[in-house]
């Protein structure tokens, strides 16, 4: 599949696709997005953080493509199936600010999502 020259902030892409089957068509605009996992989620990933580019959904009032955090979500279960055992202690916070459980949230690209488990003590 080509790629073409960035769109927007930089981190949009365009790409050609056909239907369903995986060819490429038409123009498909794509957001990235920075996830940061922490404590039990950076085990169940094996990682402290990723990049994860998707189909935008949609555009803002301001324009920009966006993608929902509930979009993020699957992908990243799907992706990373260690992480289905814990994602329900799990919260998300966007760009530093926690999201309600169960919430969808838009995120353009530069946006970061941190995926944060309960965090004990003593």
């Amino acid at each position: 599949p080509g790629v073409g020259a960035p769109f927007g902030c930089g981190l949009s892409v365009f790409r050609i696709r056909q239907g369903c089957t995986g060819r490429w068509h038409g123009m498909v605009e794509e957001v990235e997005v920075k996830v940061v996992y922490f404590a039990s989620a950076r085990e169940a990933v094996g990682s402290e953080g990723e990049a994860v580019r998707l189909e935008a959904e949609g555009h803002g009032e301001d324009g920009e493509p966006y993608v929902t955090t509930d979009v993020l979500v699957k992908v990243l279960l799907e992706r990373h199936p260690k992480l289905r055992a814990i994602f329900n202690t799990i919260v998300l916070a966007v760009n530093m600010d926690y999201a309600d459980k169960g919430q969808s949230v838009r995120l353009k690209g530069r946006d970061e999502v941190a995926l944060i488990p309960p965090i004990g003590g003593g």
